[in-house]
C-alpha cells in the first residue's frame, strides 16, 4: 500500500515538474517571439532604403537574415532573396551594419543570439499607373476587408499591422503579419481578413503592395484602418 502512495507522489512531482519546464519553455519563446516582434517594428522605423537605388530592382521583394548577439549586434547577414541587383542587395546589407546595435537582447529570453528575417516589399508604378489610381485602389481594399474583419470578442486593445502584395489576377501573395497584436486569436483574425477578400479587383499595376493595420478599441467596436504607403518606382 505505501509503495503505492509512494509510487503516485513520484508520478505527481514528476508530472508536476513537467508542467512547470513546460510552463517556463512557453514564457521563454513568447519573450523572445516579443523581442523579436520589437526589433523588427524598429527596423520599420530606422531603416531607410535608397529609393532611388531601388528603381532598378527587377524583383518586388528583398529578404534578408542575420542574427544579433546579446548587445544587439548584427552578424552572419546575408541576403534569403536577391533585388536582382548586386549594388541593390549591398545596399541592404550596409543598412543592417549602419543601423547597428539594435535593441539588447533582454537577459528573460534566456538566448546568446536571435535570428531576424525582415522582407522589403519594393511596390513598382508602371508609367500608366498614377499615384490617385493607387490611393483610390487602396480605399477600394479598405472597404473590402473591413466587412471581412470578425474581431475576437475581449475587452483590450488589440493593434496588428500585416503586408501583402496582392497580384494581376487579385489573389494574396507573401503575406505576413509584420507587428503582431501579441494575441494569436487576433492575428489569425487578421489574417482571415485579407485571405477571405479574395479575390480583390486586378490592381492598377503588377504585384501592388498593400501595408495595413488592424485594431481594436473595444468590445463591440473593431475596425481596420489603412495605412497607404505607395511608393512609385518608375
Amino acid at each position: 500500500m505505501k509503495s503505492n502512495i509512494y509510487l503516485l507522489l513520484l508520478i505527481g512531482l514528476i508530472f508536476s515538474s513537467f508542467h512547470y519546464a513546460l510552463a517556463q519553455d512557453q514564457a521563454n519563446n513568447e519573450e523572445i517571439k516579443n523581442y523579436l516582434n520589437q526589433v523588427k517594428k524598429e527596423i520599420g522605423k530606422i531603416w531607410k532604403p535608397d529609393l532611388n537605388l531601388l528603381r532598378s530592382a527587377t524583383n518586388n521583394k528583398i529578404s534578408v537574415n542575420f542574427y544579433l548577439d546579446k548587445e544587439g549586434n548584427p552578424s552572419e547577414i546575408e541576403i534569403l532573396e536577391s533585388s536582382g541587383k548586386a549594388d541593390i542587395d549591398e545596399n541592404i546589407i550596409e543598412t543592417v551594419k549602419k543601423n547597428a546595435p539594435y535593441l539588447k537582447i533582454p537577459e528573460s529570453a534566456m538566448i546568446d543570439k536571435a535570428n531576424i528575417s525582415y522582407t522589403f516589399l519594393i511596390e513598382k508604378s508602371g508609367s500608366s499607373s498614377s499615384q490617385k489610381e493607387v490611393l483610390a485602389y487602396h480605399r477600394t481594399i479598405s472597404n473590402i476587408v473591413t466587412k471581412n474583419f470578425k474581431p475576437p470578442h475581449f475587452g483590450t486593445n488589440k493593434y496588428a499591422s500585416v503586408r501583402f502584395l496582392i497580384s494581376e489576377e487579385g489573389k494574396v501573395k507573401d503575406f505576413e503579419i509584420t507587428e503582431s497584436s501579441e494575441n494569436e486569436k487576433f492575428d489569425e483574425k487578421c489574417k482571415a481578413a485579407v485571405l477571405n477578400s479574395e479575390p480583390f479587383p486586378k490592381p492598377p499595376i503588377k504585384d501592388l503592395a498593400i501595408n495595413y493595420s488592424f485594431s481594436k478599441k473595444s468590445p463591440l467596436n473593431g475596425f481596420p484602418i489603412i495605412i497607404p504607403i505607395p511608393i512609385p518606382l518608375h
